[in-house]
C-alpha cells in the first residue's frame, strides 16, 4: 500500500504511461539509480571544489508548452548542464550518458481567477522518450500570482542518520548537486517541459490532453 505523500515523484518510461499516467492520475514513483549508470559508487576527492564550479555554471533554458486553456503559464525552465566526467565527479558514478541536465527550476503563471491547490509538472526527454515528474499539493497559488517549482522538488528527500550522546537522530535533507538522483540524462536541447494536471481550491481539475504530450 503505498504511503501519502506531500510531493510526489514518478518516473515514467514512454508514452504510453505518460497517457495512462495522465488520463487514470496512477503514479509511478522514482528510483533511486538513473538508467545506464553503474550501481558501484566510487569515492570521489574533491567533491565540495566541483560542486562549487557546477553551482557556477550558467544556465539552460528548456523547451515548454502552455497548451491553450492551460491554468497554470509556465514562465520559464532553467537547468543546469554537466558532461559525463563531471557527472562522475559529483556523483561517483559512472556512466555511457554524455551529458546530464539537472531537473527544472521552473516559474509558474496562474491564469485563472481561481486559487490552486495542486499541480504535476512533466519533463521529458523527445530522444530517449524518458519522461520525470513531480506531484505537488498542499500549495497555494493565489489568481493570477505566481509560483517557483525548485529542481529539488523533483526528488525525494535523502535520509541521513547521526548516532549522538541523546540517541539516533534522522534527517531527511534535499538532494545536492553531488546527489545523482537531482540529474537527468540528455542535454538540455532534448527537453521538454509541461503541466499535465491543476487542482483548484473549488474542487475542480484541469487535465493535459494525453494526444498532445510533446515526447
Amino acid at each position: 500500500m503505498l504511503r501519502r505523500y506531500a510531493n510526489r515523484r514518478f518516473t515514467l518510461m514512454n508514452r504510453a504511461a505518460v497517457v495512462v499516467s495522465v488520463a487514470a492520475l496512477f503514479i509511478v514513483f522514482s528510483s533511486g539509480v538513473t538508467q545506464g549508470q553503474s550501481s558501484k559508487r566510487a569515492i570521489g576527492e574533491g567533491r565540495a571544489e566541483i560542486v562549487e564550479k557546477v553551482s557556477q555554471y550558467p544556465d539552460s533554458s528548456i523547451s515548454f508548452e502552455n497548451y491553450e486553456e492551460v491554468p497554470l503559464l509556465i514562465q520559464e525552465a532553467k537547468v543546469k548542464e554537466i558532461g559525463n566526467a563531471e557527472y562522475y565527479q559529483l556523483t561517483g558514478f559512472t556512466t555511457d550518458s554524455p551529458a546530464y541536465i539537472s531537473f527544472p527550476n521552473v516559474t509558474l503563471i496562474n491564469n485563472t481567477d481561481q486559487r490552486v491547490i495542486g499541480l504535476t509538472l512533466a519533463v521529458g526527454n523527445k530522444q530517449t522518450k524518458q519522461i520525470h515528474g513531480v506531484k505537488l499539493s498542499k500549495i497555494t497559488i493565489e489568481p493570477r500570482g505566481s509560483y517557483s517549482v525548485k529542481a529539488s522538488d523533483f526528488v525525494r528527500p535523502e535520509r541521513t542518520v547521526e548516532v549522538t550522546k541523546s540517541g539516533k537522530v534522522t534527517n531527511r535533507l534535499k538532494p545536492g548537486l553531488d546527489s545523482e538522483k537531482l540529474w537527468f540524462r540528455g542535454s538540455a536541447s532534448d527537453m521538454v517541459l509541461v503541466v499535465g494536471m491543476v487542482d483548484f481550491e473549488n474542487g475542480t481539475r484541469w487535465m493535459m490532453d494525453p494526444s498532445k504530450d510533446p515526447w
